[in-house]
């Protein structure tokens, strides 16, 4: 699909903010269209995934934290690399919090 010679991955950038747009935006549609049970259902659905993926992240977070220890015991891997590939690790299982807190103390300000 070449259309106004754009480039497939330009297609596909697009297509990932439209996505993401419409997933953002579909509570907001569904309670102005007068849906407000289905809005009431979209949001605790979507509650309910970021409940499910809070409870999943620190889990894969600290098994993957287990095995960098188990590999530092056992000495396949220097310290060093340990250590950073545990902070990455820290750092990604943190990331999904404080993105829920800028997100939670952003909506609070008022213009």
């Amino acid at each position: 699909m070449n259309f106004l010679n754009i480039s497939r991955s330009s297609w596909a950038v697009l297509g990932a903010v439209l996505f993401a747009a419409m997933f953002a935006l579909m509570p907001e549609m569904a309670l102005a269209g007068g849906l407000g049970d289905v809005g009431k259902k979209l949001t605790t659905s979507l509650t309910d995934v970021k409940n499910i993926l809070m409870a999943i992240i620190p889990l894969i977070a600290g098994i993957l934290l287990i095995w960098k220890c188990f590999e530092g015991f056992t000495q396949h891997k220097p310290v060093a690399e340990i250590i950073v590939t545990c902070l990455w690790i820290i750092g990604a299982a943190c990331a999904f919090e404080f993105a829920l807190f800028i997100f939670k103390e952003g909506s609070s300000i008022t213009f």
